[in-house]
């Protein structure tokens, strides 16, 4: 069955260009932006991003699962501002109905959350073995992205007739997590020096304050000479 088949129900086509414009961003997002969540990811240690990450990605995938624009977006950002949750949900997408999830994704995303999910999209359909989807999408990272690197990547591997394992033997799910556990430790070491740094610090030191009318200047004892009257 072919991607076309599954993104919209219809018959595939015989046009490239038809099957193309399937993987086009469309013309206005189906989601949008909620919340800026950079806060609440970094909050998480890095495995804890990413079992979230994957676990939006299996609602998404799920056939009239709600999944809300807060999911979504949270999805998004992790996934885009974070090389090892993008490439463990990446993974995670080699799976039939998650990699079609995520070209929903990218499909909808508001221009903000396009190339992150354009990204992995396009990784997508590259490990399916669709090469014209997986370079229409990827065509559609912007140059100055931070994202534009890998889609190079996944460019070149197409124009070199690269097959689909040459990207999905690189990515196995034990070795992302180790790679997680490894963020993990980092991430934990760092927390617990800012804990003690502020553990540590000394208080501020109050401002003097000005005396009181009872604590104001008083003269000592006079020193003028004594007088010579009797």
């Amino acid at each position: 069955m072919s991607a076309h088949f599954v993104l919209d129900g219809s018959d595939p086509t015989p046009s490239r260009d038809a099957h193309r414009a399937r993987f086009l961003p469309l013309t206005e997002p189906t989601w949008t932006t909620t919340i800026a969540p950079a806060a609440e990811i970094t909050r998480l240690a890095p495995s804890e991003r990413a079992d979230r990450a994957r676990a939006i990605l299996d609602q998404l995938a799920v056939p009239g699962a709600r999944v809300d624009d807060t999911d979504r977006t949270w999805l998004a950002a992790a996934a885009g501002g974070d090389g090892i949750i993008r490439d463990a949900v990446m993974q995670h997408g080699w799976d039939r109905d998650r990699g079609f999830a995520l070209v929903h994704l990218y499909r909808g995303a508001p221009p903000e959350h396009r190339d992150a999910t354009a990204a992995l999209a396009g990784a997508a359909m590259f490990a399916h073995g669709d090469m014209v989807a997986a370079r229409t999408i990827v065509d559609q990272i912007n140059r100055s992205s931070q994202h534009a690197s890998f889609g190079d990547v996944i460019r070149t591997a197409i124009d070199v007739g690269a097959p689909p394992s040459t990207l999905t033997d690189g990515f196995s799910r034990d070795e992302l997590d180790r790679l997680l556990a490894d963020a993990d430790t980092h991430w934990n070491a760092r927390i617990t020096g800012a804990h003690e740094i502020r553990r540590h610090q000394a208080p501020a030191t109050e401002a003097p304050t000005r005396p009181r009318a009872s604590q104001s200047y008083r003269p000592g004892p006079t020193t003028d000479p004594p007088s010579i009257e009797r």
